[in-house]
C-alpha cells in the first residue's frame, strides 16, 4: 500500500502545478490572441485554435479529447455526489445519482444565465465557508514536526488530479475576448484561474476531505442547455452501474484531459504559430510566454511524462 505524499512533498506538487498551468494558461492566450489579429474575430474557441495551427485533424482529436474530459468529470461528480446522498439517506447509490443529477440538471436547463451564475457564486462561497471552518477546527490538533514529512515517491500519481484541480485554460479565449485582444491585460488576466468553470475544477481536491464541503462543492457542476440530455444521461448511466468511479474518472480526466489539452496541445498550437511565416503572411505576432523553444519542450514533456507513468504505473 503506497503512503501518502505528506505535507511537504504535496506543498511542492501543488507550486509546481500551479506554475505549469500559467505557463499553458499565457500559451494558450498567446495563440488565442494571435489567430484573433489574424481572423479578425473574437471568441476563438479551443478546436478553432487547433485547427488553425495543427489542422484540422488535430481540431477533431481536440473535440474528443474535450468531450472525454468533462464526461469524465460528470461521472466523478455524480458518482461522488451519489455516494454522500446514499450515506446520509440510506437509498440505493443508484437512485440517489438520479436524484442528484436529473434536478439539478433541470435546474441548469431551466434556470437563465445570470440565476444559475448567482446560484453558482452563492454555493463556492458556501464551500469556502466551510473549508474556513473546517480548517480552524483542525488547526488545534496539528502537529508541526509532520509538516516535514515527504514521501516524494508518491507525488507523481498525484498530479493528474493536482494538475485537474488547477485547470482554467478553457475560459483564456473568453477573457482574452472581453479584454479586446490587449496584451499587456491579457498577459495579467491570464494567468489566474476565471470564470464559474475554474472555480467548480478547483474543488475537485476537495475529495479528499471530509464531505461537509462536498455537499455544496458538487452542485456547482455546470451544463449546457441545450445538450442537457446528451450531458447527463452518459455519466449519469455509467456512475449509476459503477459507482465507485470517482477517483477513477478524475485519474483519466487529469491524465488524458489535461495533460493533452492544456499541457501538449498548448505547447504544439505555439510552436506551429512561432514558425518563420512566409512574406505574404508576415510574422506579427506577440509572445506572451518567454523562453523560446525550451519551455514548450519541456512543457509538452512534462505531459508525456505524467502520462507515461499513469500508463505504466
Amino acid at each position: 500500500m503506497q503512503h501518502p505524499a505528506g505535507f511537504l512533498a504535496s506543498a511542492a506538487a501543488l507550486v509546481g502545478c500551479c506554475a505549469y498551468s500559467v505557463i499553458t494558461g499565457l500559451l494558450v492566450a498567446e495563440v488565442n490572441l494571435n489567430i484573433m489579429r489574424e481572423q479578425g474575430a473574437g471568441g476563438v474557441s479551443l478546436v478553432t485554435m487547433a485547427q488553425a495551427t495543427l489542422g484540422q485533424r488535430a481540431a477533431s482529436v481536440v473535440s474528443v479529447l474535450y468531450i472525454f474530459q468533462h464526461y469524465s468529470l460528470l461521472v466523478a461528480y455524480i458518482s461522488r455526489s451519489g455516494e454522500i446522498l446514499s450515506q446520509d439517506t440510506g437509498l440505493p447509490s443508484p437512485l440517489a445519482c438520479t436524484l442528484f443529477a436529473v434536478p439539478l440538471g433541470l435546474a441548469c436547463y431551466a434556470l437563465p444565465g445570470r440565476q444559475l451564475d448567482a446560484l453558482n457564486n452563492s454555493l463556492v462561497a458556501g464551500v469556502v465557508a466551510v473549508f474556513m471552518a473546517l480548517v480552524l477546527l483542525v488547526l488545534p490538533g496539528v502537529q508541526p514536526d509532520t509538516l516535514w514529512v515527504a514521501n516524494w515517491g508518491a507525488v507523481p500519481h498525484t498530479l493528474p488530479v493536482m494538475a485537474l484541480a488547477f485547470v482554467y485554460q478553457n475560459v483564456v479565449p473568453v477573457v482574452v475576448k472581453e479584454l479586446e485582444g490587449d496584451p499587456g491585460k491579457v498577459g495579467l488576466r491570464a494567468s489566474g484561474p476565471q470564470g464559474s468553470e475554474s472555480r467548480a475544477a478547483g474543488w475537485l481536491l476537495m475529495g479528499t476531505m471530509p464531505e461537509g464541503p462536498w455537499r455544496l462543492a458538487l452542485a456547482t457542476v455546470p451544463m449546457r442547455q441545450l445538450t442537457y440530455a446528451l450531458t447527463v444521461l452518459p455519466p449519469l448511466l455509467m456512475a449509476c452501474t459503477s459507482p465507485q468511479l470517482f477517483y477513477a474518472a478524475l485519474d483519466l480526466a487529469g491524465t488524458y484531459g489535461v495533460m493533452t489539452l492544456f499541457g501538449m496541445l498548448p505547447a504544439a498550437m505555439a510552436w506551429s504559430q512561432r514558425l518563420p511565416r512566409s512574406q505574404s503572411r508576415p510574422a506579427t505576432h506577440t509572445r506572451l510566454m518567454a523562453g523560446g523553444n525550451a519551455v514548450l519542450i519541456g512543457v509538452g514533456a512534462i505531459a508525456l511524462a505524467v502520462i507515461f507513468n499513469e500508463v505504466v504505473g
